[in-house]
């Protein structure tokens, strides 16, 4: 099966970066950039997932098996958005 032009083209730009760190929340989106970086790039490509309070350990979970599954290097970052006043009192001025 040929490889779609839009695929092609997205290689090209990841093939012309030195490395690449993929903000990785496994979802679909950056479940296929993690997929095209690791193709690309190997060792050269980083997913890196937040962890905190508000992601429910099973979306962390998730994310560690994938990566897996993707053959990219996975980090695990603590995030601190709970010890922020404005992002724990969630006013109506959020968005």
């Amino acid at each position: 099966m040929p490889v779609s032009p839009k695929l092609s083209e997205l290689h090209r730009i990841i093939g012309g970066m030195e490395s690449a760190i993929v903000a990785f929340s496994a979802g679909v989106d950056s479940t296929f950039v993690a997929a095209a970086a690791a193709d690309v790039l190997g060792d050269r490509a980083i997913a890196v997932t937040g962890v905190s309070p508000s992601i429910p350990v099973a979306e962390v979970e998730e994310a560690k098996s994938l990566a897996a599954q993707l053959n990219i290097r996975h980090v695990l970052l603590t995030t601190s958005e709970m010890d922020r006043p404005g992002y724990v009192e969630n006013s109506p001025q959020r968005c």
